[in-house]
């Protein structure tokens, strides 16, 4: 699928699931990060108080900031592949490892209150957000394409941090996990029967 720069490459009911969270969850008043830009970034942006995209792409960068009104607040960070890397085949190890680390230099002092995670190495900067301390309790990360199978393996992983509050997998979407930060005082260690059914067993919306 090409990339549109004024539309998000997903389907309707995943689009209206995330204004759902940015206009009656979070009501304008998120600072916002976004791995990988797009179409996402020009219809999303606009109903949070601040919005910064990690792109690796310089090219597809300079295109989102023409496809931007001018007076946008969106600033997009441009951070290439640690070595090169063909077309938007999965990702090798160490590959993006500056792309991932680039959310730490730009988080707010208090985290960011949303995340959209639909670009590259995506597990892993879900990860990082945790452990660089980089979201607030009760912050919500979004993880597009949720049904690819190199995600679902890692999920284990991801829930360690996170409760999994709802996911859009029905019919032919390409899948839509909502994840809410537990905090680090919170994230689990015990494996205390209720955290583990809590964590492992999400209700799943379709």
């Amino acid at each position: 699928m090409d990339r549109d720069s004024n539309h998000p490459m997903m389907d309707k009911v995943e689009v209206e699931a995330i204004l759902d969270l940015l206009q009656n969850r979070i009501q304008g008043r998120a600072k916002a990060l976004e791995f990988g830009c797009g179409g996402s970034t020009v219809t999303f942006s606009q109903y949070a108080a601040n919005w910064i995209s990690i792109e690796h792409d310089d090219y597809w960068a300079k295109r989102m900031r023409s496809a931007l009104p001018s007076s946008s607040p969106v600033e997009i960070l441009v951070s290439p592949p640690d070595f090169p890397h063909s077309g938007m085949t999965p990702a090798k190890e160490g590959q993006f490892k500056s792309y991932i680390a680039s959310a730490k230099k730009i988080c707010p002092e208090d985290g960011f209150d949303f995340v959209l995670v639909d670009g590259r190495a995506r597990i892993d900067c879900i990860l990082e957000l945790h452990r660089s301390r980089l979201l607030g309790d009760g912050s919500i990360v979004v993880l597009h394409d949720f049904r690819r199978n190199r995600y679902i393996s890692r999920l284990g992983e991801i829930l360690e941090a996170y409760d999994l509050t709802s996911a859009l997998t029905s019919g032919n979407l390409r899948g839509l996990g909502v994840f809410e930060y537990r905090g680090l005082g919170k994230a689990n260690s015990s494996g205390s029967p209720a955290s583990s059914s809590r964590r492992h067993n999400p209700q799943l919306s379709t």
